[in-house]
């Protein structure tokens, strides 16, 4: 599932890999810089953020405020069934 960052007046696509309510894990993005701060959206889904990790084209961000657990359930579902997963019943 691809997302957005955006920081400052830059927007850049990202493929978003995990999802939880208090980050996420991407990949294909430029080199972003640790503690750059950032606002991360995906679907209806808006946070402002901070980059705790990069390295190469891989990234994680947390989330300065945790986002719904039912958001997550959401995304979560959506990249599966674009990645072709099929979810199991817990």
């Amino acid at each position: 599932m691809i997302v957005e960052l955006t920081f400052g007046a830059i927007k850049h696509s990202a493929t978003l890999n995990e999802i939880s309510r208090t980050g996420a894990k991407l990949s294909g993005v430029s080199p972003l810089a640790e503690g750059q701060e950032l606002v991360f959206r995906a679907g209806t889904v808006q946070a402002l953020g901070e980059v705790v990790w990069s390295t190469g084209s891989e990234c994680a961000i947390a989330f300065d405020t945790p986002i719904a657990a039912v958001e997550v359930g959401r995304l979560r579902s959506l990249v599966n069934f674009i990645a072709g997963v099929e979810e199991k019943p817990e």
